[in-house]
């Protein structure tokens, strides 16, 4: 379970974007970093704005995420006396 970060990222070209940042573990057990364009600061002009844009994301990252699954494991059949 995870929140995630969102950062002002400064563009060359055109307006300021809100990022969000997030990170899942790979196939190796590695970290893999990811990164998704949230919107313009026009369309944002606030960090709490952007965050309530993203509670979407979050959610389907997190739905995704496999530390969130849970797993019953069975034993076996109990002994018999």
């Amino acid at each position: 379970m995870q929140r995630g970060s969102l950062i002002r990222k400064n563009r060359k070209q055109g307006p300021d974007v809100w990022q969000f940042r997030w990170s899942e573990k790979g196939p190796e057990g590695r970290r893999i970093y990811r990164k998704r364009v949230i919107g313009t600061l026009e369309q944002y002009p606030s960090e709490d704005a952007a965050r309530r844009a993203v509670v979407g994301l979050v959610s389907e990252i997190n739905s995704s995420d496999r530390r969130c699954d849970y797993m019953t494991t069975s034993i076996g059949d109990p002994p018999v006396f």
